[in-house]
């Protein structure tokens, strides 16, 4: 089979793992793989020795350009002519955009994937009816949409895009770990594996940090950066809590501080279904999170995890709560981590994608 791929970014984030993950499963079932891309980045670097054909198509950006979305569309379109592929399988949505016009006529079979919809709840109202239609027009010269979430597939149901193309719910999912010890922390061991940008949250995490006691022992490890990075160590420094919360940067080896974690927290202003949280069922971690998106697929509330509304309080009332309780934080990571084995690994995943392709290219 002949499969192009096709993202705007290469830094890593939850649709790049998804597709790294995707990429290198086509080339191991034999199939001759491509991916056009905007940028170099985290994504090429390690896709570099994998097999796959890499094609740098710098015009394809994420933010709006009509220029160098036009130019976007007729390189995209010479591009595919030449590779000829079987199917078309776009991520993120503007290369979702610009990937479908681009494909308009030719023989292909288009799929896109939404890594969570432009029009999902946390999005201002305004937004949400501009990109619903937008998406709905679009979806006319789709043939298959992967929604990786049910929410994202109802939402996708409500405005009516299954009525113009055809669409399923496909969970992530993640590796199963190799063998690991997990540590016995002798206070909990918190993180965040997430951007620092204005989808996430982490400025009202820290602020609710700064409201638990002085007496709730905890270290709190942030992994990941992003514009908002500098601006949230300001106000670690403000409310003076050095001594408890880290910024780890970017980290390759993100499993090394999942092991040691016992809670894995997500605030988060909007989501599809993240990966960085399925990771952490996996190792083991109890799950603090805004209840946004797909998120309560992954958490059953009180038994794994804590579903939030993104408010101060609440998120500050309810970390006290299990910070002093270590049974039950090892209660929920080892029921986070049962549900993680019976739902959400990667082979599942990788198996249902599969089926989808095997029925377009039938038809």
């Amino acid at each position: 089979m002949k499969i192009v791929y096709v993202i705007t970014k290469s830094a890593w984030g939850g649709a790049q793992v998804h597709l790294f993950d995707l990429i290198n499963d086509r080339i191991a079932n034999g199939d001759d793989v491509s991916l056009i891309v905007g940028e170099k980045g985290e994504l090429t670097r390690r896709l570099k020795a994998s097999g796959c054909n890499i094609v740098i198509l710098p015009v394809l950006q994420r933010n709006l350009s009509l220029i160098k979305d036009f130019l976007s569309i007729i390189r995209l379109r010479k591009i595919l002519k030449k590779l000829n592929p079987e199917i078309l399988h776009l991520h993120s949505s503007k290369a979702g955009s610009i990937g479908r016009i681009a494909g308009i006529g030719l023989k292909c079979k288009v799929i896109f994937t939404a890594h969570g919809w432009a029009f999902t709840e946390g999005v201002s109202l305004k937004k949400r009816y501009v990109f619903g239609k937008i998406e709905k027009f679009l979806a006319r010269f789709t043939d298959y949409i992967i929604c990786v979430s049910k929410y994202d597939y109802k939402l996708a149901e409500k405005i009516g895009l299954f009525d113009q193309c055809n669409g399923k719910a496909i969970q992530n999912g993640v590796k199963v770990p190799e063998l690991y010890t997990k540590p016995q922390n002798n206070i909990p061991y918190l993180s965040m594996t997430a951007r620092f940008d204005n989808q996430k949250n982490q400025e009202l995490l820290i602020e609710s940090l700064s409201l638990l006691p002085k007496s709730i022992k905890y270290e709190f490890h942030f992994i990941g950066n992003g514009q908002n990075y500098t601006k949230c160590k300001n106000m670690v420094s403000k409310y003076r809590l050095e001594d408890r919360v880290y910024f780890e940067g970017f980290q390759e080896n993100v499993p090394e501080f999942l092991i040691k974690s016992d809670i894995n927290v997500l605030i988060s202003n909007y989501e599809g279904l993240p990966l960085g949280l399925i990771e952490a069922m996996s190792y083991e971690n109890a799950i603090v999170a805004s209840d946004v998106g797909g998120i309560s697929e992954l958490i059953d509330n009180k038994k794994n995890g804590i579903l939030l509304t993104n408010d101060v309080t609440e998120i500050a009332n309810e970390l006290n709560k299990l910070l002093s309780d270590t049974n039950l934080i090892g209660d929920y990571g080892k029921k986070s981590k049962a549900k993680f084995e019976k739902d959400f690994s990667l082979s599942r995943e990788l198996n249902e994608i599969n089926d989808v392709y095997l029925k377009l290219v039938k038809e």
